[in-house]
Protein backbone atom coordinates (compact mmCIF):
# COMPACT_ATOMS: atom_id res chain seq x y z
CA UNK A 1 0.00 0.00 0.00
CA UNK A 2 1.24 3.45 -0.79
CA UNK A 3 0.55 6.88 0.63
CA UNK A 4 -2.33 7.11 -1.86
CA UNK A 5 -4.51 5.40 0.77
CA UNK A 6 -4.67 8.76 2.56
CA UNK A 7 -5.37 8.71 6.28
CA UNK A 8 -7.17 5.35 6.08
CA UNK A 9 -4.17 3.43 7.48
CA UNK A 10 -3.48 5.89 10.29
CA UNK A 11 -6.95 6.29 11.79
CA UNK A 12 -8.98 3.68 13.77
CA UNK A 13 -12.16 2.12 12.35
CA UNK A 14 -14.83 -0.18 13.79
CA UNK A 15 -14.82 -2.75 10.98
CA UNK A 16 -17.96 -4.71 10.13
CA UNK A 17 -17.22 -6.39 6.82
CA UNK A 18 -14.54 -7.06 4.24
CA UNK A 19 -14.97 -8.22 0.67
CA UNK A 20 -12.48 -8.76 -2.13
CA UNK A 21 -13.00 -8.87 -5.86
CA UNK A 22 -11.85 -7.46 -9.16
CA UNK A 23 -14.04 -4.34 -9.15
CA UNK A 24 -12.47 -2.70 -12.20
CA UNK A 25 -11.88 -5.81 -14.34
CA UNK A 26 -8.11 -5.40 -14.54
CA UNK A 27 -7.20 -8.88 -13.24
CA UNK A 28 -6.23 -8.01 -9.67
CA UNK A 29 -8.25 -8.00 -6.47
CA UNK A 30 -9.53 -4.83 -4.86
CA UNK A 31 -10.83 -4.51 -1.28
CA UNK A 32 -14.13 -3.13 0.03
CA UNK A 33 -14.43 -2.45 3.77
CA UNK A 34 -17.59 -1.56 5.69
CA UNK A 35 -17.43 0.15 9.07
CA UNK A 36 -19.84 1.04 11.82
CA UNK A 37 -21.25 4.57 11.34
CA UNK A 38 -18.83 5.38 8.50
CA UNK A 39 -18.94 5.31 4.70
CA UNK A 40 -17.69 2.24 2.87
CA UNK A 41 -13.98 2.33 1.94
CA UNK A 42 -12.77 0.98 -1.41
CA UNK A 43 -9.07 0.19 -1.70
CA UNK A 44 -8.35 -0.17 -5.40
CA UNK A 45 -5.34 -2.31 -6.34
CA UNK A 46 -3.44 -0.23 -8.87
CA UNK A 47 -0.26 -2.34 -9.07
CA UNK A 48 2.20 -1.13 -11.66
CA UNK A 49 3.52 -4.62 -12.44
CA UNK A 50 0.98 -6.43 -14.59
CA UNK A 51 1.01 -10.06 -15.52
CA UNK A 52 -1.52 -12.50 -16.90
CA UNK A 53 -4.47 -13.76 -14.90
CA UNK A 54 -7.01 -16.55 -15.14
CA UNK A 55 -10.62 -16.12 -13.98
CA UNK A 56 -12.79 -19.11 -12.96
CA UNK A 57 -16.49 -18.87 -12.02
CA UNK A 58 -18.76 -21.11 -9.96
CA UNK A 59 -19.78 -21.10 -6.27
CA UNK A 60 -18.55 -24.20 -4.49
CA UNK A 61 -15.93 -24.85 -7.17
CA UNK A 62 -12.43 -25.96 -6.23
CA UNK A 63 -9.98 -24.96 -8.94
CA UNK A 64 -6.37 -26.08 -9.28
CA UNK A 65 -4.14 -24.36 -11.83
CA UNK A 66 -0.59 -25.41 -12.69
CA UNK A 67 1.43 -22.36 -13.70
CA UNK A 68 5.03 -23.12 -14.66
CA UNK A 69 6.33 -25.10 -11.65
CA UNK A 70 3.64 -23.98 -9.19
CA UNK A 71 0.29 -25.49 -8.26
CA UNK A 72 -2.30 -22.90 -7.26
CA UNK A 73 -5.54 -23.94 -5.54
CA UNK A 74 -8.52 -21.70 -4.79
CA UNK A 75 -12.10 -22.40 -3.73
CA UNK A 76 -15.17 -20.22 -4.18
CA UNK A 77 -17.34 -19.97 -1.09
CA UNK A 78 -20.61 -18.09 -0.80
CA UNK A 79 -19.24 -15.78 1.91
CA UNK A 80 -16.14 -15.21 4.00
CA UNK A 81 -16.83 -12.21 6.24
CA UNK A 82 -19.56 -10.88 8.51
CA UNK A 83 -21.98 -8.47 6.80
CA UNK A 84 -20.41 -8.79 3.35
CA UNK A 85 -20.17 -11.00 0.31
CA UNK A 86 -17.28 -11.88 -1.97
CA UNK A 87 -16.71 -11.91 -5.69
CA UNK A 88 -17.82 -15.31 -7.01
CA UNK A 89 -14.90 -15.39 -9.44
CA UNK A 90 -11.53 -16.93 -8.60
CA UNK A 91 -8.56 -14.87 -9.75
CA UNK A 92 -5.32 -16.70 -10.38
CA UNK A 93 -2.28 -14.47 -10.80
CA UNK A 94 -0.14 -16.13 -13.48
CA UNK A 95 2.67 -13.60 -13.81
CA UNK A 96 4.49 -13.85 -17.13
CA UNK A 97 3.17 -17.38 -17.83
CA UNK A 98 0.95 -17.70 -20.90
CA UNK A 99 0.05 -21.38 -20.41
CA UNK A 100 -2.02 -22.75 -17.53
CA UNK A 101 -2.86 -26.42 -17.01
Amino acid sequence: MTDQTGNYRTSPHAGRGLATGDLDGDGDEDIVLSHQNEPVEILSNESLERGHSLVVRGIGALAIAEVQDRKLMLQIRSSTSYASSIDTRLLFGCGAARVVD
